[in-house]
């Protein structure tokens, strides 16, 4: 039996959504692979903006419409959407692209013996994608050229600090607006252990930010890459990790990662390292579909190999 919260007046709910055997055309059927769908808009455990758990997932985003909180459920084997706030409306349009429902793989002949054993294992990945470029890059400038862990901690004490908390009763907090990033000195963000490079990057993203409202599906992508590789501070690696979340390109990776081309090596070539060079190569029979090629591998459990400890974070003070 499906319990419906008590009427909100900052809630909408997507009826199409809700369990309704008098229309089942408008039942979205939760995939069994969603939870690894959504699992690439969260930025890990501690992005203040999204939480994603066993059956659930709870978003909150600026959109065209203001500001939005989404929540998706799928205990029941049905994906029953709620929203709140004034951009409720723009968050449930999305829910469908958001789960990959609109994702269509095109096949893809194993070249690779890994890639031929990923792909019997976990099939061809399906993509979702927010169309929200500005949610998802802001959040990466941070992990430019630093620790992951140093630059999500960095993230969520920049979204306490300039957000605002989110519509609804889920307690999440708002991305900030590009409105409130662009007026920023550069040296306001050093205080969240961000250096000069970066902050540019972001304040330079967020002064752009109508151009990265243009783009918001996979048709988008290779005029989006044209233009948006023309701000400063936003190359490669910021698109090739932002555009499959965001925009649902299938061709997306990230050049540049400092272990993504020693994984791809590893699982192709058998060598615990190579080079970026070396990452396209192996990967061009896949040329239009690298970005799943690269998923399934992660799925299918190939790793780096390490051979001694990680490198010790410093604080940009010390750096």
């Amino acid at each position: 039996m499906l319990v419906v919260p008590p009427p909100d007046p900052d809630l909408r709910v997507r009826s199409g959504d809700l369990p309704a055997p008098s229309n089942p055309s408008n039942v979205l059927v939760a995939a069994p692979d969603l939870r690894r769908v959504l699992a690439a808009q969260c930025r890990g455990s501690s992005d203040p903006t999204t939480r994603l758990g066993p059956a659930e997932f709870v978003h909150a985003t600026i959109t065209p419409s203001g500001p939005a909180t989404l929540r998706l459920d799928w205990s029941t084997g049905t994906v029953v959407s709620q929203a709140w706030g004034p951009g409720a409306g723009s968050l449930l349009d999305r829910v469908a692209r958001l789960c990959g429902e609109l994702d269509r793989p095109k096949p893809i002949v194993p070249v690779h013996p890994a890639v031929g054993r990923a792909l019997l294992r976990h099939r061809i990945p399906r993509l979702g994608h927010s169309g929200n470029l500005w949610h998802v890059m802001s959040a990466l400038v941070f992990e430019q050229r630093v620790t992951t862990g140093e630059a999500r901690q960095s993230y969520r004490r920049f979204c306490y600090q300039f957000g605002e908390p989110a519509p609804g009763p889920l307690k999440l907090q708002l991305p900030p607006t590009p409105q409130a990033v662009a007026r920023l000195p550069y040296w306001t963000l050093h205080r969240f252990g961000v250096d000069r490079k970066r902050a540019d990057a972001l304040i330079q993203l967020a002064r752009h930010a109508h151009v990265l409202d243009r783009f918001t599906s996979p048709e988008d992508c290779g005029e989006a890459r044209r233009v948006i590789g023309m701000i400063p501070g936003i190359g490669e690696w910021t698109m090739g990790v932002s555009f499959g979340p965001a925009l649902g390109d299938p061709d997306a990776f990230a050049i540049g990662d400092y272990w993504l081309k020693h994984m791809v090596v590893h699982a192709l070539a058998g060598r615990a390292r190579g080079t970026d060079d070396e990452m396209v190569e192996l990967l061009q029979p896949y040329e239009g579909q690298r970005g799943r090629v690269v998923n399934v591998l992660g799925a299918d459990g190939w790793r780096v190999q390490r051979f001694g400890p990680g490198h010790r974070v410093l604080p940009i003070a010390r750096w």
